[in-house]
C-alpha cells in the first residue's frame, strides 16, 4: 500500500515537470531591442537561431553604429534566458509566456538599466562578410596590444581562409571578449582589415608579426600583431 502511494506522487509530478519544459517558451526569433538610459534610448537587434545540433546560439546588431554579426554567448532555463557580448555587460531576461516579448535588466559599469524586446519575425542566419583570399603565410591567430586614449587594449585578430576568400574576426579581451566581425578588403602588397565603417588596421606581414597602424576617426595609432 505504501509503495503504491509513492508511486500515483511520483507519477503526476514527472507529468507536471515533462508539461513545463513542453510549455517553455521558444526564444528563436529576430529581436528587436532597447536599452532604457536616462535621457535616452540605445537600439539593438538579435537573432536567436539553433543550429545543426540544436544548440540554441545569437548574433548581435548595433544599427546606429552599423554593427552586425557580433556573437553572443546564451544560456536559456525555462523562461530565463541570460546573453552578452562582453562578459562584463550581461543582459538577464525573462521570456513572456507568448515569446513575443523579453523584458529585464542590462548591466554596464556598475549601473543597472531596463531593456525591452520584441520578437518581430524568423530568425536570420548570420554569415560573416567575406573577404579578399589571404596571402600565404598570415592564415591563424595573431595577438597585439592597442595603446589609445589612456587604455592598453589586449587584442586577438584571427584570420582563416574560406572557399574563394577569407573570414576574420578581432577579440577585445580587455573589453569582456567582445568579438567583432572584419573584413580583409585587401592582403597584397599591403594587408587592409576593416574593422567597422569607421576604424581600420593597415600593415604589413614581414615574415614574423603583421606590423601597422589603426585608424578610427581620422587618427592612427601603431598596432602590431605576433604569433
Amino acid at each position: 500500500m505504501q509503495h503504491t502511494l509513492q508511486l500515483r506522487l511520483f507519477v503526476p509530478l514527472m507529468l507536471a515537470v515533462a508539461l513545463h519544459a513542453q510549455q517553455s517558451p521558444d526564444a528563436t526569433g529576430h529581436w528587436k531591442g532597447v536599452v532604457m538610459a536616462p535621457g535616452r534610448q540605445f537600439r539593438f537587434e538579435i537573432d536567436l537561431l539553433k543550429n545543426e545540433d540544436g544548440t540554441l546560439v545569437g548574433y548581435a546588431a548595433l544599427p546606429d553604429e552599423n554593427l552586425k554579426g557580433i556573437r553572443l554567448k546564451l544560456a536559456v532555463s525555462g523562461n530565463s534566458v541570460k546573453f552578452h557580448a562582453r562578459e562584463d555587460q550581461p543582459f538577464d531576461g525573462v521570456i513572456s509566456a507568448d515569446a513575443k516579448s523579453i523584458d529585464g535588466e542590462y548591466s554596464i559599469e556598475g549601473n543597472i538599466l531596463p531593456f525591452h524586446m520584441s520578437r518581430t519575425g524568423d530568425p536570420v542566419a548570420v554569415k560573416p562578410e567575406q573577404g579578399v583570399p589571404l596571402r600565404a603565410g598570415i592564415e591563424g591567430e595573431w595577438q597585439g596590444t592597442l595603446q589609445a586614449g589612456g587604455e592598453s587594449l589586449k587584442l586577438i585578430l584571427i584570420l582563416s581562409s574560406v572557399s574563394g576568400g577569407s573570414v576574420a574576426r578581432v577579440i577585445n579581451l580587455s573589453q569582456g571578449g567582445l568579438e567583432l566581425p572584419v573584413i580583409v578588403r585587401q592582403s597584397t602588397p599591403e594587408l587592409s582589415i576593416e574593422i567597422t565603417s569607421t576604424a581600420t588596421w593597415t600593415g604589413v606581414f614581414n615574415g614574423k608579426e603583421l606590423s601597422g597602424s589603426y585608424r578610427e576617426h581620422g587618427k592612427s595609432v601603431p598596432l602590431a600583431f605576433h604569433r
